[in-house]
């Protein structure tokens, strides 16, 4: 029996729909030819079913379903506002720009979901049941697509009595596990939801959770970022033990044991460093600055935080695309090797995990470098000197010598002079030499230096496509006998040459000028007055 083709199922009614080429081409143009975020409105924020029928054209069809929910909102209450009204201040972007959840789902008949970015879950129940509520909570609402925080400290640390067969507690990391493993289950739009995980840092498992992300592939799925409390800073600048306990806010602890600060926060650096995680949050500043912490004492705790450079900042990406802006990283949601300086300043590849929106509207600075060149970031932003300091945007000053990567394509140079093959050159500014992107990126997926004697291989021939997958290690001989087979018979550049008397022509031409008279690197250093003086003494003997 033949199965029937699966057919899009229409809206009912006269509700008119668009393909996407329709809306894509439409939305180009609203956004002056911003082909970018006309690709992101139409995947993320359009009207559609789950079907995929489209019901937007533009974002001016989004601001009309926006305004139209609201004004119906409005007239449960006095004074309502007008639909007319609502849609005016929100029209091109130009009084009010929603979360990417309002736009979504406000007035979406379709789908239910949040009409919130973020939220922070978690409750106090130090419980198997507890563990297993919050990993409903947070599935339930990534699937609606909301970003989740969670703390991680009310858990009892690995060791301690449980009542139950298995006698002791694993800890908080198998449960990191799993919340993270979660997170990679739920499709948000063809996207993993974004979670971070938070723990005290005098917890007693604060350093299990640190070196958590260390082993590829555990906790994958989430960003993890340690509470950190001003006593733990004092006691790792002045040298001294710090105490951790559990409960980590209890007044008669259950348990308490002493660390070394100083070399507790070292290996934090170096995680960072490594892994581009733990995150640091210096809590007691945050509870301090908190305006909605006014609400503690009526039970509402800020207890976590959930997941700046702005969308148009350039990435140096390291799988052959050269430079991405941050933005697309984000709409594409997948972690993305780049280029980064280790703690010698060298230049490698480290893995970016999750490239995401973290936050709208913040204020912008622009820095102008000697050149000309410009880089816009947010105040917190670090830069690292020439000196090996980093400075944040707002402490930056005029003379300020930065390490800036650039790349530039540039020809080898071989022993005698001669110009050949162009590559693709990277150079942080202090760098003596540059480094090839090639073989940087053969090394990161190899993942070891190459030998003396090694080369890469392009294997289309294309000595600027550096896709992981175009590049092949081999030894110098066995690429040159590679080559040498690529120039036999009518694969040789001088056959097709020779096949056309005209191109043939200019060639000899060429090569006459490049190589005769002293051009010639068998031609002796003698000018013809001194060839002919030579001649004339020989002939005469």
């Amino acid at each position: 029996m033949e199965t029937p083709a699966v057919q899009k199922e229409k809206r009912p009614g006269n509700a008119k729909t668009y393909s996407y080429e329709e809306a894509y081409k439409a939305t180009v143009e609203y956004f002056g030819g911003d082909e970018l975020a006309a690709n992101v409105w139409v995947n993320k924020y359009a009207l559609k079913d789950s079907y995929g029928n489209l019901y937007e054209l533009t974002p001016d069809d989004m601001h009309r379903r926006i305004a139209s929910e609201i004004a119906r909102i409005e007239q449960k209450y006095a004074n309502p506002l007008s639909e007319e009204a609502i849609y005016q201040v929100l029209k091109d972007f130009k009084f009010i720009v929603p979360q990417g959840s309002p736009m979504a789902g406000i007035g979406n008949p379709h789908q239910i979901v949040s009409l919130s970015n973020c939220f922070v879950i978690g409750n106090d129940a130090d419980s198997y049941g507890g563990i297993v509520k919050s990993d409903e909570e947070q599935v339930q609402l990534m699937k609606r697509r909301g970003g989740v925080g969670q703390d991680l400290s009310h858990l009892r640390p690995s060791g301690t009595p449980v009542l139950n067969s298995a006698l002791t507690s694993t800890g908080i990391v198998p449960f990191m596990e799993r919340y993270s493993n979660s997170t990679r289950e739920v499709a948000q739009g063809g996207r993993r939801g974004a979670l971070m995980l938070t723990v005290s840092i005098k917890h007693p498992d604060a350093e299990g959770f640190i070196d958590a992300k260390l082993e590829q592939g555990k906790v994958t799925g989430a960003n993890v970022s340690v509470r950190i409390d001003d006593a733990f800073m004092k006691a790792a600048l002045a040298g001294k033990p710090y105490v951790q306990q559990y409960p980590v806010d209890a007044e008669v602890p259950k348990m308490k044991k002493e660390v070394d600060a100083s070399k507790l926060w070292n290996k934090i650096i170096h995680n960072a460093w490594k892994s581009a995680e733990p995150g640091v949050l210096f809590w007691d500043t945050i509870i301090r600055e908190s305006v909605p912490d006014c609400y503690a004492g009526l039970g509402f705790r800020t207890i976590s935080t959930n997941p700046c450079l702005t969308g148009d900042t350039l990435i140096a990406v390291a799988d052959g695309r050269g430079h991405v802006p941050i933005r697309q990283l984000a709409v594409e949601g997948l972690d993305i090797p780049v280029y980064c300086l280790n703690d010698k300043g060298k230049l490698e590849i480290q893995m970016m995990r999750n490239p995401r929106l973290t936050g709208r509207q913040k204020k912008v600075y622009k820095i102008t470098l000697d050149d000309g060149s410009t880089i816009r970031a947010t105040s917190n932003h670090k830069f690292r000197l020439k000196n090996g300091h980093y400075r944040e945007v707002r402490d930056l000053e005029p003379g300020d010598s930065l390490m800036i990567l650039t790349k530039f394509q540039g020809p080898v140079v071989n022993e005698e002079g001669r110009k050949q093959t162009d590559y693709w050159w990277l150079n942080n500014g202090a760098f003596r030499s540059n480094k090839s992107e090639h073989r940087l990126i053969a090394e990161y997926y190899q993942k070891r230096e190459l030998e003396k004697g090694e080369v890469v291989h392009h294997i289309d021939y294309d000595s600027l496509n550096n896709h992981p997958d175009n590049l092949e290690v081999m030894s110098v001989e066995a690429h040159n006998a590679l080559h040498q087979a690529d120039m036999l018979g009518t694969q040789n550049p001088i056959f097709k040459i020779k096949a056309d008397p005209v191109r043939f022509r200019q060639y000899s031409r060429r090569m006459s000028e490049a190589t005769s008279g002293l051009k010639n690197g068998k031609a002796y250093q003698l000018t013809n007055k001194e060839l002919f003086d030579k001649a004339l003494e020989l002939t005469s003997q």
